[in-house]
């Protein structure tokens, strides 16, 4: 039982000494990338507050509905 402990002690030690330094990597990481990460907030909360989200729904909506029109245009004149 021993051996097992000191192989099991073996392997825990390996994998604190390869978790600190990528821990260390992620929360650099992180940090580098948060300016962007509120950035991308502050536009997506500009936009919801400026209306721009819902013009350009309104006008992806209107686009299908003229596709959808003229598609119906097209299959009358076909069967004239």
């Amino acid at each position: 039982m021993a051996g097992k402990k000191f192989a099991l002690s073996v392997v825990i030690q390996g994998v604190d000494r390869i978790t600190a330094p990528l821990q260390r990597a992620q929360r650099r990481i992180n940090q580098v990338f948060a300016p962007l990460r509120r950035l991308r907030q502050s536009v997506t909360q500009l936009g919801r507050a400026s209306g721009i989200t819902k013009l350009s729904k309104a006008f992806v909506g209107a686009g299908g509905a003229v596709r959808r029109v003229l598609g119906e245009v097209v299959a009358l004149g076909g069967k004239l």
